[in-house]
């Protein structure tokens, strides 16, 4: 049998945790004992005289001390618990009625409002990684990730200090190909920046053209339907 307790919030199994009640002889009962005789067959003399538990003593059945079963605990069937477990896999939370009987839970389903938010934040997530993914300038593809940007940084404000490339710049950058795209001069590099940036400008637009329609958005499903 099968069991949940609404103080512990588990389910305990007899099989388990021990059965909660055990059968024994009824304490009032007179005699708990008889004698038992073991006779020879052949000539009927008596071998042995002892006493064993009285066969017709009727049983009671008492609280097992032993069971780790809660006494607050119900017991429910094989297809309750599974059908319990099942809600429980699939996001219900197990509680009590007001009878201590388990019940699954479901949350209440997302508000629109809810469903907004979770796709604005779904927007920013995507302007990330596009931001931190490439961008196109003179016909070559770049990186974009955190060193390529540090890198791309560093060079930009050792311009923007001292009007001049870092000591020992290579002459070029290399783009996601292996090639390497010439920067004669500064000017270079800062055509090169500047798509950098229209990228990033780019991707924030777009990120804010699908705000406006999230925020115009009258169902869960037109929310839904937006995607970068």
């Amino acid at each position: 049998m099968k069991f949940y307790s609404a103080k512990e919030r588990g389910f305990y199994d007899e099989s388990i945790h021990g059965a909660r009640f055990i059968l024994i002889i009824d304490p009032a009962f007179e005699p708990k004992e008889i004698e038992h005789i073991d006779t020879d067959p052949e000539s009927g003399e008596t071998l042995d005289r002892y006493m064993v538990l009285n066969p017709d003593a009727p049983t009671v059945k008492v609280p097992n001390q032993d069971s780790k079963i809660p006494t607050d605990a119900v017991e429910i069937t094989d297809e309750e618990h599974a059908a319990l477990i099942d809600a429980q896999s699939k996001g219900a939370t197990i509680t009590a009625d007001k009878n201590g009987k388990p019940i699954a839970v479901f949350p209440p389903p997302p508000t629109l409002e809810d469903i907004k938010a979770a796709k604005n934040a779904e927007i920013n997530a995507a302007r990330l990684a596009a931001n931190s993914s490439t961008f196109e300038h003179a016909g070559k593809v770049f990186a974009c990730d955190v060193l390529s940007r540090s890198d791309i940084d560093g060079t930009a404000n050792h311009i923007a200090l001292f009007g001049n490339f870092p000591p020992e710049f290579p002459g070029g950058w290399k783009a996601v190909d292996n090639s390497i795209l010439q920067m004669a001069s500064v000017d270079d590099f800062k055509a090169f920046f500047k798509s950098m940036t229209a990228r990033g400008t780019e991707n924030f637009n777009h990120a804010q053209l699908l705000k406006q329609q999230i925020a115009a958005a009258v169902t869960p499903e037109q929310v839904q339907a937006i995607s970068w």
